[in-house]
């Protein structure tokens, strides 16, 4: 079912029309988004894209930087981009201090003029993921873009087995198993792979020994999303450089002063992921999101991975 605007019905019984890919020039108000959306990453002209009508999955769409990038391919493409959008918060946060759903983000996707497709589901539930991915291909009529941004932080040395085990079925098994599922219709489509999880560097044995269970799991899930990376397919990672104003950096404030309240903006960072989505000049590469373009100026910290990466 299409995701009930802002004025209706609450019991989100609406009508979905399946896009079809269609080639054509962006409108004047799409082109004028676009413009908005390049001052977010130091206002540098976006690349020539074929984001109007694009079929886009994103995981951990609810809030943050998920949430960022449905709207940002929702306003580059308006009518005729279709988004499907997998969260576990459909109606309401997952956990009572979190904030933002996924008919949050639909409504946000439709205002700008493109389709939502809400769909709940736990990734760690296998047999619920694949029947989610396939409700998405159904809706969306095939893919063209799939991005991994769903993910469980855990940012301490030490973690229990039932840790361990989430850390490795969100951040990696799920990776993996939603790459399966897509995997002919993005090479049906010649389509993109983009997952939020940083390069792989052994010798940065700070960042390793500071949460091995959490490293490990995003060094998995940028292996599972180059596995991907074919011919027909461009599979690429990209991660922040600094840290990001989301519900995970608000939690570390605390102990990480600025994290949240000097992060930079998600807007910022699904600006990057737009731009390797919909760019032919990328496969199989791990990017920090400020070498993708230039991003504004703040004083967020640097991320605790790039911080270790520049003492080598």
């Amino acid at each position: 079912a299409r995701c009930p605007s802002s004025h209706g019905n609450a019991n989100g019984t609406f009508s979905f029309t399946t896009s079809r890919r269609l080639l054509r020039a962006a409108s004047p108000r799409a082109s004028a988004r676009a413009s908005r959306m390049s001052s977010v990453c130091g206002g540098a002209t976006p690349p020539p894209s074929n984001a109007s009508a694009m079929r886009v999955l994103i995981t951990g769409a609810s809030r943050g930087i998920g949430a960022a990038i449905a709207r940002v391919f929702a306003e580059r493409g308006g009518e005729g981009t279709t988004l499907a959008l997998l969260a576990r918060s459909k109606e309401r946060p997952s956990h009572p201090e979190l904030e933002g759903t996924l008919l949050d983000t639909c409504r946000a996707v439709e205002r700008a003029g493109a389709t939502a497709v809400p769909i709940e589901v736990d990734l760690r539930d296998e047999a619920a993921l694949r029947r989610a991915a396939q409700s998405a291909l159904g809706a969306l009529g095939g893919l063209d873009v799939l991005v991994h941004n769903a993910s469980v932080l855990w940012p301490h040395p030490v973690a229990t087995a039932r840790r361990m085990d989430l850390l490795h079925a969100v951040n990696v098994r799920a990776v993996m198993l939603l790459g399966h599922e897509c995997g002919a219709a993005l090479r049906e489509s010649s389509g993109a792979v983009v997952s939020l999880s940083p390069p792989v560097r052994t010798g940065r044995l700070e960042w390793i020994s500071r949460h091995p269970a959490y490293t490990l799991s995003k060094y998995g899930m940028t292996l599972a999303t180059l596995a991907t990376a074919s011919a027909s397919v461009r599979a690429n990672c990209v991660w922040p450089s600094t840290t990001v104003r989301t519900a995970a950096t608000k939690a570390l404030e605390a102990t990480h002063p600025g994290a949240y309240t000097e992060g930079r903006s998600p807007e910022a960072v699904a600006e990057a992921v737009y731009r390797v989505a919909t760019s032919r000049t990328y496969n199989a590469r791990t990017l920090l999101d400020e070498e993708v373009c230039a991003m504004p100026p703040c004083d967020a910290p640097r991320d605790a991975f790039v911080n270790d990466a520049l003492r080598w």
